[in-house]
């Protein structure tokens, strides 16, 4: 870790005193030895699909259980932190991570593979995806993220995520969202072919607001503008009972030409354990920062990342 600091930088209407840049870089890596019973060998359930998220280096955090294989993961990376100093005290002013996976021992996934979808740990590429997340907290109230993914190699694809939070009143929290996907290849398992996206374009909006300590209810809503409509609606209730959250949820889902979905949900969360968010087709990833509203993650489902995120 390294850091530089100008003390002599001061602006009292954005409420800065100094400014501290923190560089630490970084080396993750997980390593996983050949299993006796491989994924190919047996007919799964949790199986690994293709998915814009990065996946995450802790194994208790891999819900794919069923496509565990013979991997090693190097993951680079750097951190950069702005802060200064308010009420006496270190502040967050924004923080940008980029990191990009080197994977020499790949898995053998081949029952999941088909000519133009691979899962991204499989694909014979050193350096496929190059991944950045930028959070930018110049207030408590305010949170803005941008998500991005570049690809490195011939095979990658290209997203962009920007999200908003704004806490109106300490009640009232409220999420936005855009999502832009390129050039991502993925198996649609309603009809079991494979699809490719050129470009789609996801507009996100949730609320989240406290009745009182007890209760709490939030909505969303997902707009597709390419086709133009409503993609996805859900609305939700949360009750603290000690210890523990209780929740229950309703949501509708347009799948594009293939059925639609209504989907009731309960969840019982421990408290201790906050990063355990409360959503439809929660997708432990490791990215470490989510936006407000729902997610493109075309291989693992709409993520609520209004709610929580993980790793």
């Amino acid at each position: 870790k390294a850091y530089a600091t100008w003390n002599d930088i001061k602006n009292q209407a954005w409420a800065i005193d100094g400014i501290r840049h923190v560089f630490e870089p970084f080396v993750q890596a997980a390593y996983i030895p050949q299993p006796n019973v491989r994924p190919n060998e047996f007919a799964g359930f949790d199986n690994r699909v293709n998915t814009t998220e990065s996946q995450p280096l802790n194994s208790s955090l891999y819900n794919s259980i069923d496509s565990i294989d013979k991997l090693l993961i190097v993951r680079p990376g750097m951190m950069n932190r702005m802060m200064t100093k308010r009420d006496g005290a270190p502040y967050e002013l924004a923080n940008w991570k980029i990191y990009t996976d080197y994977q020499p021992i790949r898995p053998e996934l081949t029952s999941l593979n088909f000519q133009s979808v691979q899962v991204p740990e499989t694909v014979p590429s050193s350096l496929p995806q190059l991944y950045n997340v930028l959070n930018v907290m110049p207030v408590p109230w305010w949170t803005g993220t941008v998500g991005a993914t570049t690809a490195i190699s011939g095979n990658g694809f290209n997203s962009l995520n920007l999200g908003s939070r704004w806490q109106i009143c300490p009640a009232l929290d409220l999420y936005g969202s855009y999502s832009y996907l390129e050039s991502f290849s993925y198996l649609d398992a309603l009809n079991n072919e494979v699809l490719t996206n050129t470009q789609t374009s996801l507009v996100n909006a949730t609320a989240h607001y406290r009745l009182n300590e007890s209760w709490l209810v939030n909505g969303g809503v997902t707009y597709s503008l390419n086709p133009g409509l409503v993609q996805g609606v859900n609305f939700g209730l949360c009750r603290d009972i000690g210890a523990w959250i209780l929740g229950v949820s309703l949501g509708q889902r347009n799948n594009q030409g293939a059925p639609s979905e209504t989907i009731a949900l309960a969840t019982l969360t421990l408290k201790a354990f906050p990063e355990m968010p409360l959503g439809f087709n929660q997708n432990p990833t490791s990215t470490g920062v989510g936006v407000g509203g729902y997610q493109q993650n075309m291989g693992g489902g709409y993520r609520d990342g209004g709610s929580g995120s993980s790793n």
